[in-house]
């Protein structure tokens, strides 16, 4: 059965998609777990600030299994701007990543990601809502 996954390229795909995947459902959970701002505690926005790094991590590890997969080299430039510019880094890594008409195809799949973080964000909140 290894030799299928590695044949077809679904291993390898699988893991590079996780951590991509994993982000909605990070925000998901940030939603359900966060409350009213009239009932805010401190232990709330230590969990928020958890949350967000986990988040960062996810993008991270996504990045760098991206960038293995296509053979891109990185720089410690890029991967501390992916960790401290994260908004502006991931278009950047896209663009320079990519050729042709996968480079707006990309950006569409990031932008779809984000939304789908934040209609994630909202279900959960709806579910753990008062």
């Amino acid at each position: 059965m290894r030799g299928y996954y590695y044949h077809t390229g679904l291993m390898r795909t699988g893991r590079r998609w996780l951590p991509a995947g994993a982000l909605p459902l990070s925000t998901f959970i940030l939603g359900v777990a966060e409350t009213r701002p009239d009932r805010l505690l401190d232990m709330d926005s230590l969990f928020s600030t958890f949350m967000a790094v986990v988040g960062l991590l996810l993008v991270f590890w996504w990045y760098r299994a991206d960038a293995g997969e296509r053979g891109y080299r990185t720089s410690w430039g890029l991967d501390a701007a992916m960790l401290l510019f994260t908004p502006v880094a991931v278009p950047w890594y896209l663009a320079r990543s990519r050729d042709g008409l996968q480079v707006p195809v990309a950006l569409l799949c990031a932008l779809g990601l984000f939304v789908l973080c934040g209609l994630g964000y909202a279900l959960g909140s709806f579910v753990g809502g008062p």
